[in-house]
């Protein structure tokens, strides 16, 4: 229940009438860890695997509001790159993941290499 509270602000934020610049303050989930976002079953409290939609959601929203991180930004091949920096960085939190991926790409460092979506 822990990250039930962090689901029902961002479902409460992210309604039909969000704007584009409150993508950042909606992103309530930045604070799960990433081998729960990496492996949600991992999860002693079992609510990130009831809250994976949402959560894949939400972090797709953030990051086309910030700017794409690849040439082809659909949420599976978002969801998948944050995965594969998760899987990289496990103790690391899903937001500062998310700021890693942007930190490479400005630097012009490689990105991991996600999964295949729809494979």
């Amino acid at each position: 229940m822990r990250y039930a509270l962090a689901a029902v602000a961002f479902i409460a934020a992210t309604g039909q009438g969000m704007a584009q610049g409150s993508a950042d303050a909606s992103f309530g989930f930045r604070e799960i860890p990433c081998r729960y976002y990496a492996n949600p079953k991992s999860d002693p409290t079992g609510d990130i695997v009831d809250l994976m939609p949402q959560i894949w959601e939400g972090v797709a929203t953030y990051v086309k509001a910030r700017g794409p991180l690849t040439s082809y930004p659909s949420e599976c091949a978002i969801n998948a790159l944050v995965e594969a920096e998760c899987r990289l960085t496990p103790k690391a939190s899903l937001g500062t993941a998310i700021n890693d991926l942007y930190a490479k790409v400005k630097a012009g460092r490689t990105l991991p290499s996600p999964h295949a979506c729809g494979a």
